[in-house]
């Protein structure tokens, strides 16, 4: 191997280690990346008794009469990026206030190593128009929390 092959190879070494040991920058650790005031800004489901935030997620959006399905996440208000398991019992209830009766009863199933995820299905809205999504935290012996989430089939 000539001189220069071996210059070449020996500064194209040089290059990979002093990469290598370098510290790469890519994101920014300094701070939250939400801010505390977007969060409560953001925080439409405020269940006031844990200081819980909620946000839900449609995954399957039907007409009356046909399963709809969503997803609802807890996490505290202070720290939206990392979701919480709620402490009690977690239930959803359909309700059609012009009415004044509900829906039949849906199924909730908590998510599997996935703290503060709730899948939410067997959700059957019987007649079209606006119902209430009542969605409560019940604690053993305690406080019940309910928030309402409205929406219209």
């Amino acid at each position: 191997m000539s001189g220069k092959w071996k210059a070449c190879v020996l500064v194209g070494f040089s290059c990979l280690i002093f990469m290598a040991c370098a510290r790469p920058n890519y994101k920014d650790t300094s701070g939250p990346l939400v801010r505390p005031e977007q969060a409560l800004k953001d925080c439409r489901l405020f269940f006031h008794s844990q200081q819980l935030c909620a946000e839900m997620s449609w995954t399957q959006v039907s007409t009356a009469g046909d399963e709809s399905q969503f997803t609802v996440r807890f996490y505290h208000k202070e720290d939206p990026l990392v979701s919480v398991d709620p402490q009690g019992a977690f239930s959803v209830e359909l309700w059609m206030p012009s009415m004044g009766h509900g829906a039949p009863e849906v199924s909730i199933q908590k998510r599997l190593n996935s703290p503060g995820f709730f899948d939410v299905r067997e959700v059957y809205f019987i007649m079209r128009g606006p119902w209430d999504l009542r969605l409560r935290l019940q604690i053993e012996g305690g406080a019940r929390d309910e928030v309402i989430e409205s929406v219209t089939i």
